[in-house]
């Protein structure tokens, strides 16, 4: 999930015994167990181990975004990465099943409040950064002196269909899912609908339209955003025994295979997603989370939206600063590297500054809440 965070619900609605067992967030973003109960610790890890999921997720988005920029559009290896932009909003659905929904009711209010408010500071957000490329150093919206009918159609291509010549585009795939959210959790309580059955119904919809030739973007990564709520919402782990991790290298292997085949259509995508993110907790499972690196890693995933806005903002700025410099070889490498320790420098300083001052807390709750 890029902006929403592992965070649980006041419990003073809960029993006795469920506020025992509870985890709970600290200020870095980091749960903290208040038990010494062995359940409290799995739940823990678990959440750990997710949050070095999107920490992963973030890096291979800096690699693809520095493929982008200083290898060309052209390279022939982008089909494997297909899975990235729907792999944060897949996370994003599963967070608010797996944690949301364990200490809400489908209709509390409480729940649709928060998620409609973040979903409207995502997309003030996304259109505050776009302004801000714009009018300064320019973006491919062309807005600068542009007349109105020219923003009304930017305004329906960006926000009705997803054109990709707007910066930070997945914000508004997952601003449009946390207001989404709320009706799907009053449809499905109203109904008995269970929301595997509404995910399955939307994702089996965006097959059709994909090969009718009549796919939506916008409406595809919800389609995914709502897998990802159910499976959170059943409580659907990673794999942890060996045989179930060696079922998802053999998944990860025909799924390549049948990438290099056909491409990537909606329905690979949609098995790419779910294969990758799977392939990515067995590697959390495998290296553990607590090592050095790792813990650095877990922090890129706390501070996801964060690190996932400037690792952009950073390769663009090298991009445009390097430009008519040759760059061959190892020396292709340097803005790659250049990006990943300048957003894990900012996350790790972004962290302490949030531990230290109450005031750099609440400003980046204020944005990133």
């Amino acid at each position: 999930m890029l902006p929403f965070h592992q965070e649980v619900a006041p419990a003073r609605h809960l029993p006795r015994w469920r506020r025992r067992n509870r985890t709970m967030p600290t200020i870095g973003g980091t749960a903290a167990t208040t038990t010494f109960g062995t359940n409290a610790q799995v739940r823990t890890a678990r959440i750990v181990e997710i949050d070095f999921v999107k920490g992963t997720l973030v890096l291979i988005m800096v690699l693809y975004h520095w493929i982008n920029y200083f290898i060309g559009l052209d390279w022939g290896g982008y089909r494997y990465l297909r899975f990235l932009t729907p792999s944060f909003i897949c996370l994003t659905g599963f967070l608010i099943g797996r944690v949301y929904l364990q200490r809400y009711t489908y209709d509390d209010r409480r729940l649709h409040a928060r998620l409609v408010w973040r979903g409207i500071k995502l997309l003030a957000l996304f259109v505050g950064l776009n302004l801000l490329v714009e009018y300064t150093v320019g973006g491919r919206l062309r807005l600068h002196g542009a007349p109105l009918a020219w923003f009304i159609q930017t305004a329906e291509e960006v926000f009705l269909y997803g054109s990709p010549r707007a910066a930070f585009d997945i914000l508004v795939s997952i601003a449009y899912f946390l207001l989404l959210t709320p009706i799907v959790l009053t449809v499905s309580k109203h109904f008995k609908l269970p929301l595997w059955l509404i995910a399955a119904m939307a994702v089996m919809g965006m097959v059709v339209a994909d090969y009718q030739g009549e796919s939506n973007p916008i409406l595809e990564m919800l389609s995914v955003a709502l897998l990802g709520l159910a499976a959170g919402a059943r409580g659907i782990a990673g794999p942890q025994s060996m045989r179930a991790m060696s079922s998802v290298f053999v998944a990860y292997g025909l799924y390549i295979v049948a990438t290099a085949a056909w491409n990537i259509p909606f329905v690979l995508q949609v098995v790419g997603v779910c294969v990758s993110l799977l392939m990515l907790h067995v590697g959390a499972t495998v290296v553990g989370t607590r090592g050095f690196v790792q813990r650095l890693v877990v922090r890129l995933g706390e501070y996801s939206l964060l690190s996932y806005i400037a690792q952009i903002v950073m390769l663009q700025l090298l991009f445009r600063m390097l430009r008519g410099t040759p760059l061959h070889g190892i020396s292709l490498l340097v803005p790659f590297l250049i990006a990943v320790l300048a957003i894990i420098a900012l996350a790790e300083l972004c962290a302490f500054a949030r531990q230290r001052s109450p005031m750099t807390n609440r400003a980046y709750l204020l944005v990133f809440g």
